[in-house]
C-alpha cells in the first residue's frame, strides 16, 4: 500500500504566527524599564568633629519626663524626669519621682450639675510643676514628654494633661495655688511669645509620646 508523503518542515513553518509574541515583548519591554533600579550615586560632606568634650560626656543627662496617669486617687500623676537642679553622680544617674494626687476643687459657674467641691486631677499643680522643671533644664531645647496610662483612663484626662504641657500660661509668677486654683488655670490663656531675651519661651514641650501600661506595671511601678 503506498503512503503519502508529509510536507517538508521547511514549508510547515511558514504559517507561524508571530504577532502574539511581539505584541507580548512590546508590553515587556517597557515593563522591565520601569521595574529597573537606578541607584544615584552622591556625595556626602562630612564635617570632621572638633576637639572637646561634648554634652552627653559631662553626663549630663536630659531632663526626659514622664507623666504616668492612674485613676487612683492617691497618685493622679506620677513624674520621673532626671533632676536638673542636681549635678551629683547620683542624681544624673537615677530618675527622680514625685505624685501629684487628686485634689479637690470648687466648680466653676457653668458646672451647675457639680457639687461645692469635687475630686479631680489636679491639673493646676502639674502645669507648676512641669513650668518649673523646663524652666530648670540644662537643654532648653528638648521638647519631648511621654506621657503613659492604662485603659481605665479616660481619653478626655489624656487631652487635658496634654494640655498641661504644651504653652506656658498667663497666670501667677508662683504659678497656680490656692482654693481657686482650677478656676484660674481654666481661664489662663497661653503666652503669645516671650515678653524679653531673658524670659522662658512659651513653648514648653512640642512633642508627646503615648504608651500604654497595664495594672500590673502600675502596681510595679509603686
Amino acid at each position: 500500500m503506498a503512503r503519502k508523503r508529509r510536507g517538508s518542515g521547511v514549508g510547515a513553518l511558514d504559517d507561524v504566527n508571530l504577532m502574539p509574541v511581539m505584541s507580548i515583548l512590546i508590553i515587556l519591554i517597557p515593563m522591565l524599564i520601569f521595574a529597573f533600579k537606578f541607584h544615584k550615586v552622591t556625595v556626602q560632606e562630612v564635617d570632621v568633629p572638633r576637639l572637646g568634650k561634648s554634652k552627653s560626656a559631662e553626663g549630663n543627662k536630659p531632663l526626659a519626663l514622664r507623666i504616668l496617669v492612674s485613676n487612683r486617687p492617691q497618685e493622679g500623676f506620677r513624674l520621673s524626669y532626671f533632676d536638673q537642679a542636681d549635678d551629683s553622680a547620683e542624681a544624673q544617674s537615677q530618675r527622680k519621682e514625685e505624685i501629684i494626687p487628686m485634689g479637690e476643687f470648687t466648680p466653676d459657674e457653668e458646672m451647675s450639675d457639680v457639687p461645692p467641691r469635687y475630686l479631680d486631677f489636679d491639673y493646676p499643680t502639674l502645669y507648676n510643676r512641669i513650668s518649673e522643671l523646663k524652666g530648670r533644664a540644662k537643654n532648653k531645647d528638648e521638647n519631648l514628654v511621654s506621657i503613659g496610662a492604662n485603659s481605665n483612663v479616660p481619653w478626655w484626662v489624656l487631652a487635658r494633661t496634654i494640655d498641661c504641657t504644651r504653652f506656658r500660661l498667663e497666670g501667677p509668677k508662683g504659678g497656680f495655688s490656692g482654693p481657686n486654683a482650677m478656676q484660674d488655670y481654666r481661664l489662663a490663656v497661653p503666652i503669645a511669645e516671650a515678653q524679653s531675651e531673658n524670659a522662658p519661651h512659651p513653648v514648653l514641650f512640642r512633642d508627646v509620646s503615648f504608651f500604654l501600661m497595664d495594672e500590673d506595671e502600675a502596681d510595679e511601678d509603686e
